[in-house]
Parts: structure tokens; sequence; C-alpha cells
């Protein structure tokens, strides 16, 4: 078991039930940035690292699995590095039980998923957002664009206005000065036009020279 622990790329745990401690291996332990003789071996040196937001989704995980309600422990979180930041784990875990059924002892694995969440909410990022200016693309707005439509039918005090802007002769840009300077133009229309919008508000480019604008909770056609 110690050599397999100290081979694992995962850390280790296991938790006795009966005295409430838990054994980390170094692996465990070197996720967080920590040194062996850095923590102890009760359980709020784990729990107290977790996100507060991801807290309730552990503990729930947990006594569902302590209940037999699931054949396995098995949760994606986030827990306090030594640098004060956060990593992304994955945790997975049995409980043994005795021949009364009782509880007796827990243990699992801890695995390092910050690198796989990262390049989640990369992909997650480009799928909505334009690659050059950073602004949401033409996806995101209809999304955002269906929001609005819905509050609109549901609240009598709420109207929204929406603006299409194109680039008059953008492809004579291209063509003349170039690619390059076509990008440069597009990241300074952007910026432009972001530099007086409300924080509220929907500013995308849904096409090559096209933006849109939502324009959230507006009093009156004049105020437009």
């Amino acid at each position: 078991y110690s050599l397999s622990a100290q081979g694992a790329n995962d850390g280790l745990w296991d938790w006795d039930l009966q005295t409430d401690r838990i054994y980390y291996s170094e692996r465990w332990k070197s996720i967080l940035g920590l040194e062996a003789d850095q923590i102890g071996d009760a359980p709020h040196e784990w729990f107290d690292r977790i996100h507060a937001d991801d807290r309730a989704i552990v503990d729930q995980a947990l006594a569902a699995h302590r209940a037999g309600d699931t054949a396995q422990f098995e949760c994606e979180y986030r827990l306090l590095h030594r640098d004060n930041s956060y990593r992304w784990v994955l945790t997975r875990g049995m409980a043994v039980r005795d021949a009364a059924g009782c509880e007796t002892r827990m243990a699992g694995s801890q695995t390092d998923i910050s690198y796989r969440k990262r390049m989640e909410e990369q992909l997650s990022h480009d799928v909505f957002y334009d690659a050059l200016t950073a602004l949401p693309n033409r996806s995101l707005f209809l999304e955002r664009l269906k929001t609005s439509l819905a509050m609109n039918e549901k609240r009598d005090d709420y109207q929204f206005a929406v603006f299409l802007l194109d680039i008059n002769r953008f492809k004579a840009v291209n063509e003349i000065y170039g690619y390059r300077l076509g990008d440069l133009l597009l990241a300074e229309i952007s910026w432009r036009l972001k530099s007086f919008m409300r924080p509220i508000d929907t500013l995308a480019r849904i096409g090559e020279d096209e933006f849109a604008i939502i324009q959230e909770n507006i009093e009156s056609i004049e105020a437009v």
C-alpha cells in the first residue's frame, strides 16, 4: 500500500470513521502545495479547504454515498492551494461496512484536474466569444436576445433596443491595406464601441464587419 501510494499520480486518502482520523498521502498533500508535515490527520484539514461555493455539493455527494444511495463517492470541486489559489480536483472513494452494515472506513483517491478544467473553460469561451475582439459572438448574442424577448413578454415595465452596425467599405480596407490592418481596425472599433457601453448591455461581433448591441431596460424610444 505504501509503495502504491508513493508511485501513484493521484493523492490517496483513508478515513477511519471510528476515530474520525484521515490518512493523507504525500501526493494528496503535494497537489495542494503542502509538505508532508504541514497538515495533520483531522477531517477539517480537507473539508475546510473546500471552496465555499462547492462545499454543499461535496457534502451532498458524501452523504448520499454514506447513506448507501450511490455505489461510489465521486465529486469535482475546488480546494485551496498553499498559494491561496484554488485547484480543481476529482475525488473518488468507497465506504467499507461491517457485518451489521455500519460504516467503519472510507478510502479513495484525489486527482488534480485543474488543467482539464482550464481547457473546458477555454473551449466554452471559444464557442461564445469572438477570438479577434473578445466580444460575444453571434451565438451568444442570439441567446441574450432570446432572454430579452422573454423578459419583454413577461414584464410590462421592461423594454430593450437592438442596434445593428456594419462597416462601410471594409472589404476595400482588407484588399488595399491587408488583413492585418483590417483586424486592427475591427479591434479598434470594438474597443471604441465598448468604451461607452453600460455594463448591463451587450455588444457583439456577429459577422466579419458587423456588430450588434442589445440596450437593456430602456425608459423610452427617445432615450434610445
